[in-house]
């Protein structure tokens, strides 16, 4: 789940609001639907708290800065592949042949 604060929910709300070409991205339901911040975070942490499993596991990722969820969201799939490659037989022969296993590959060395 990508998480942003009520803070930055609306100041992009107000940048949309602000760039014509971004007005698509924008409906009157967005500020109507801010009143409810609180029960929308509650209804995600029970659906986290509820929902995430061993085998299924949920993150909530922070989101504010592109950059740091940009970041997260690779460790966190970097992460869950080492772990696939160790569970399951023949998966590290079809991480290979994907087109995104040189890519893998130049994350995975900055982490290593």
């Amino acid at each position: 789940m990508l998480h942003i604060s009520k803070g930055e929910q609306k100041s992009r709300l107000q940048a949309r609001l602000g760039r014509p070409q971004k007005w698509w991205k924008f409906s009157p339901n967005d500020v109507a639907e801010r009143s409810h911040w609180s029960a929308y975070q509650k209804a995600y942490e029970d659906a986290v708290n509820n929902c995430s499993t061993e085998c299924a596991p949920w993150h909530v990722v922070p989101a504010n800065h592109k950059w740091a969820r940009n970041l997260a969201l690779a460790e966190t799939v970097l992460r869950t592949l080492k772990e696939m490659v160790r569970v399951i037989p023949g998966f590290r022969s079809i991480l290979r042949r994907s087109k995104s296993s040189r890519t893998l590959a130049r994350i995975s060395s900055f982490h290593s």
